[in-house]
């Protein structure tokens, strides 16, 4: 279904691109093609381009936003429109997919299309003096490319992900919009530096957007660092604990829906994920004889499992990004009536990330099976946590994630023991080359 819906909406976007441009090219005075700003434009766009910074969720950035702004303040519609097309598909390192060539040389038509169409439409005014209806017209232009380029590429990676539209767009947004408000002054000075300067001025120019490129990658490359890092730990806690493989991969799945369900925004979903995904990391602490018991644990050996969630506050309490972490990790085994541990707390006083993680676990827990014990199914798991809801866990947390369990995946698939121990091996791998590099660990 999701394919069919896919090509649907590729083929009415390279319709619409095609409609675009034909536009232009009723427009186009090839007269007064300026061979050596086309030629140049599109050198400097296929550069940019090929030096593309990925994003989260099969998106990415580039500063090729500045050129095609330029370009479109220097030549005609239609230019603009193969100056943005074939600097991408003439780029390297892009993935040979080619219905994604087709789709994006669309987007890109329509994107680059409607904002120099509206620039055309609107004068085209002439940059020799700069006045505040340039300025207003540049602004324009430039809003008229980057919604259409955000809202095509967003959609059609929801519908190939089967996501809902908006919070796919909103979510990439966060991310778009500093590039964007970077990008555009700099595409008018861009403009501005080849009409005064020349075609030197300009290559000049490009360096620092390089540089400013470069900075953003680095940052990129940091956050995936801890991202690499989480998923290392959880891969370990994982292999640990035989019984629960994948369990904080999916208490993560459960409780990003249910902060979603509650509004949460797309910088605190990241968040409650990461935290989630270590919820259990002071089970490292905790002799595997106890984790992998294959029977109900002793009075002792519970009292020993319970300080898992106070070694785990102190793994994350020094990481800033996980600010409040060690506090939501610490008390994810409170109960709503106040009986559960480590400090007894009740209602509003445990964290509101520890009661929707406490929800997410303990549904996962009950629909995992144990030596002892078979799983539940998930509608007995659901109808477990409308009894316990108001004693053990939050009734808005139960409720926010029912209403969200239409849309996670509630039943497990076999788990990959194999290829999480091979992940593990890899990560030990790491470890030991650090060491024998010389590097004391921190």
């Amino acid at each position: 279904m999701a394919s069919k819906k896919l090509n649907l909406y590729i083929s009415i976007i390279s319709i619409l691109g095609l409609i675009i441009f034909g536009i232009t090219l009723s427009i186009w005075n090839v007269n007064n093609l300026q061979w050596h700003t086309f030629i140049l434009f599109l050198i400097l766009t296929t550069a940019a381009e090929s030096l593309t910074v990925p994003l989260p969720r099969q998106t990415s950035i580039s500063v090729s936003f500045a050129t095609i702004l330029a370009s479109l303040l220097l030549l005609q519609p239609a230019e603009v429109i193969l100056i943005t097309v074939f600097g991408y598909l003439f780029s390297f390192g892009k993935e040979r997919n080619y219905l994604k060539y087709i789709f994006n040389a669309a987007q890109l038509t329509i994107s680059s299309g409607a904002a120099s169409l509206a620039f055309y439409y609107m004068g085209s005014p002439d940059l020799q003096s700069v006045n505040l209806n340039i300025i207003i017209v540049v602004i324009l232009s430039s809003f008229l490319y980057f919604i259409p380029n955000t809202l095509l590429v967003t959609t059609v990676i929801s519908i190939a992900q089967d996501e809902k539209p908006y919070p796919f767009f909103m979510a990439n947004m966060k991310w778009a919009v500093p590039s964007f408000l970077c990008m555009a002054p700099l595409g008018f000075l861009t403009a501005l530096i080849y009409l005064y300067v020349g075609a030197w001025g300009l290559i000049l120019f490009f360096l620092p957007l390089l540089l400013a490129r470069h900075s953003f990658k680095s940052y990129m490359d940091m956050r995936q660092s801890f991202l690499d890092t989480i998923q290392s730990l959880t891969t370990v806690i994982d292999a640990k604990d035989s019984y629960t493989i994948g369990h904080s991969a999916r208490v993560a799945d459960y409780s990003v829906a249910v902060a979603r369900e509650l509004g949460y925004r797309d910088d605190q979903l990241e968040k409650i994920r990461h935290i989630a995904l270590l919820h259990d990391a002071g089970k490292i602490a905790i002799k595997e004889g106890i984790l992998n018991k294959p029977a109900t644990l002793s009075k002792w050996e519970f009292k020993e499992m319970e300080r898992h969630a106070a070694v785990g506050a102190e793994i994350v309490k020094n990481v800033k990004v996980l600010e409040g972490g060690c506090e939501i990790i610490k008390h994810h085994h409170e109960h709503f009536d106040g009986s559960g541990y480590p400090d007894g707390l009740s209602a509003d006083k445990i964290p509101e990330g520890s009661r929707i993680i406490a929800v997410a676990d303990t549904f996962d827990a009950m629909t995992s099976s144990r030596p002892y014990r078979d799983a539940l199914t998930p509608e007995m798991a659901l109808k477990e946590l409308k009894r316990c809801s108001g004693t053990q866990f939050d009734p808005r947390m139960v409720d926010a994630f029912i209403k969200a369990s239409p849309s996670i995946q509630l039943t497990k698939e076999e788990p990959d023991v194999v290829g999480v121990l091979a992940e593990l091996a890899a990560a030990l791998e790491e470890v030991n080359l650090t060491r024998a590099k010389g590097i004391k660990p921190v």
